[in-house]
């Protein structure tokens, strides 16, 4: 019940007790890909098998953060698509190119610890408003974000290469 050729790089859990999961097809170090599209799935724990799996965004290869709300899974690409998946209906509800926002790294999704969504991405910090998934700028990133990071006090900490940075969240 794998996903063959696909390796899991974000993984989160349902208010279910179940895990839902973004793939890369990519073959880092030599190796050879064998698919060609990442894919969202859920791994239902009693039973410990996929019970659904499907690309999210056509043509993507890396779904490189995600982020649980309620029913809802908020997701992006390493191509700089944002999508919203229904967990409940297994449907796509909303998705969008977001490429203003700049390249997306990985772990880009951060909730607070009162469920508010915030991702950090190369160009711009964002608040995603979860009901309407409008995401707001909350300021520029000093240099290119790298890699997304933590939640801490109120804080979002990042990486711009080799260096950590933090963003104090506007109220």
């Amino acid at each position: 019940n794998l996903l063959a050729g696909h390796s899991c790089i974000t993984l989160k859990a349902l208010s279910n007790g179940d895990l839902v999961g973004g793939t890369s097809v990519s073959a880092p170090g030599g190796g050879h890909a064998t698919v060609t599209e990442s894919e969202l799935f859920i791994l239902d724990w009693k039973t410990k098998s996929i019970s659904y799996h499907a690309p999210p965004v056509p043509g993507e290869t890396n779904i490189v953060s995600i982020e649980v709300a309620g029913d809802l899974v908020f997701g992006l690409t390493s191509g700089a698509h944002f999508f919203v998946f229904n967990a409940s209906s297994r449907e796509i509800v909303h998705r969008e190119h977001v490429s203003d926002l700049g390249s997306v790294p990985r772990h880009a999704f951060q909730k607070s610890p009162d469920n508010v969504l915030y991702a950090v991405c190369s160009k711009q910090i964002v608040r995603v408003n979860t009901e309407t998934f409008e995401h707001e700028s909350l300021g520029v990133p000093p240099k290119p974000v790298t890699a997304g990071g933590a939640w801490v006090d109120g804080k979002l900490f990042f990486a711009c290469g080799p260096t950590v940075w933090s963003f104090n969240i506007p109220e």
